[in-house]
């Protein structure tokens, strides 16, 4: 595990931690042998009040277990989501990144995309098509085990469309494309 991978799972780990600590909280109180449960008002210095419950060992009265704000715990939950969504974000634009610049496409293709492909008649309109239509279906292609062939003259747009299928596949599905 890499230490990307590594950070997610713990960013994971403690995720379901607080969603559980939250759930514990707000979860109607359960008897459990060997403990003793006592509620009480807690203050939060943010939000103020809440009901706040300790739980006692009975056999080792020292070990208790006290639930947090409620209030508190939600907006922990919430901006750990966010920083786990950002860093998902960023790691992907990173892979999409170096997944890119492992191609090889040449300077002037650069830029091609399905977008900036200018079809000029109707049979590069449907290859066009066809195109994006693979790129839409490469998942299922790939399964099938199927490719795509274009021929035709030279200068009609063959390798504009090629890349334009790599950056599609590299930035919907972070594959690579030898």
């Amino acid at each position: 595990m890499n230490i990307i991978e590594k950070n997610a799972y713990d960013a994971q780990q403690a995720l379901r931690h607080l969603e559980d600590r939250l759930k514990n909280a707000l979860a109607p109180l359960k008897d459990i042998a060997g403990t003793q449960v006592e509620v009480s008002e807690g203050h939060c210095r943010q939000h103020g009040l809440f009901e706040q419950r300790r739980r006692t060992l009975q056999v080792l009265p020292h070990v208790q277990q006290e639930t947090e704000c409620p209030v508190c715990l939600h907006e922990k939950i919430t901006a750990l989501k966010k920083r786990i969504e950002s860093e998902q974000q960023q790691n992907q634009a990173q892979l999409i990144k170096n997944l890119l610049s492992q191609t090889g496409i040449p300077a002037r293709f650069a830029r091609a995309s399905f977008d900036s492909y200018q079809p000029v008649n109707a049979a590069s309109q449907r290859c066009h098509q066809v195109c994006q239509g693979y790129a839409r279906q490469w998942p299922e292609r790939l399964a099938q085990g199927g490719g795509l062939v274009m021929c035709g003259k030279p200068g009609t747009g063959k390798n504009h469309l090629a890349v334009a299928i790599a950056k599609h596949i590299i930035s919907a599905h972070q594959a690579s494309v030898p």
